[in-house]
């Protein structure tokens, strides 16, 4: 039998790279270069030509990158990754999105977590609380309404051959289905749950369809894999909701802060309501400067590359 660790070596980690995000973030993608078994491959959703060049110029620079230039009008996430999962025909399709960290080797958890599942997710948004359980089609979500086990959207990784059956057999993606095709009981919960083309997240159908058809499906959090997360738009309505979206604006700016300054320079904590647990913010933050001045001497080659005009 297989390594699964070995598996992993060299297979690929898709990241679809917004426009203007990669100066930023690029802490996040180095860290995953550093701490995956992974390639890492960019693909640019909406970059424009002079962006293009300069992430073409820093790819070129490491052997474990590549960058892909698939949109030059930004499209929806899922679009781009049926984009990327056409790209190769490796045995595992991963995925991240650009603002995730790796903030330690997540090499030996990882090949645990792929040797028990056929779609395997983590990376709750840091936001979130550890032991909130999330029901429903949103991005957050790991439990459909009706119990079955979902794929968060923020890191992934999808056994091919079956998932591929999948989507040839009931003409579904990460961003398209067919109603028609799907069986009875899944419509109805969609249908139950007001699902639109547009209000259901990127995969969540497709690992829906897994779980129906017995596919091993799973999701666990690892306090050293970090998702930034979007923060703003997941809350509306309410005093309490109002203080929810607050505290993640404030969190996600924390972050924001923390890697757009160098990495010896300390960014002050948030200021957040009573409930919410700063101090895991704040750990996760200093872990990740510190992890950046490693990855600023380590990645000096490409970060050299990235500075040229």
């Amino acid at each position: 039998m297989s390594d699964p660790k070995s598996a992993l070596a060299g297979q690929r980690l898709y990241i679809v790279l917004l426009p203007a995000t990669f100066s930023t973030l690029r802490w996040c993608i180095y860290s995953l270069l550093e701490h995956l078994p992974f390639n890492l491959v960019l693909v640019g959703n909406g970059i424009d030509r002079d962006e293009a060049k300069r992430l073409d110029r820093l790819c070129n620079g490491h052997s474990r990158l590549s960058f892909v230039a698939a949109f030059d009008v930004v499209q929806a996430h899922g679009i781009a990754l049926d984009y990327a999962f056409k790209l190769d025909q490796q045995p595992w399709f991963a995925f991240a999105d650009s603002d995730v960290a790796a903030l330690e080797p997540l090499s030996d958890w990882l090949a645990q977590q792929i040797a028990s599942h056929d779609v395997f997710s983590s990376c709750t948004i840091a936001k979130n609380a550890e032991s909130l359980v999330r029901r429903g089609f949103g991005g957050q979500a790991t439990i459909s309404p009706s119990g079955k086990a979902v794929a968060a959207s923020y890191f992934s990784v999808y056994r091919r051959a079956p998932v591929s059956q999948l989507m040839a057999r009931y003409g579904i993606s990460f961003k398209r289905h067919h109603p028609r095709r799907l069986p009875s009981a899944v419509v109805e919960q969609i249908d139950a749950s007001d699902i639109t083309e547009q209000n259901y997240d990127t995969g969540k159908l497709l690992s829906l369809m897994a779980s129906y058809t017995g596919l091993r499906v799973g999701h666990e959090n690892h306090k050293a894999l970090l998702h930034l997360g979007g923060m703003s738009k997941d809350f509306s309505g309410g005093d309490e909701r109002r203080d929810m979206r607050r505290n993640h604006e404030r969190i996600q700016t924390y972050f924001r802060q923390v890697l757009t300054n160098p990495p010896d320079v300390e960014v002050a904590a948030p200021s957040l309501d009573q409930q919410w647990k700063v101090r895991n913010t704040v750990q996760s933050g200093r872990k990740l400067k510190v992890l950046m001045a490693h990855l600023q001497q380590r990645y000096a080659s490409l970060e050299a590359a990235w500075a040229s005009p």
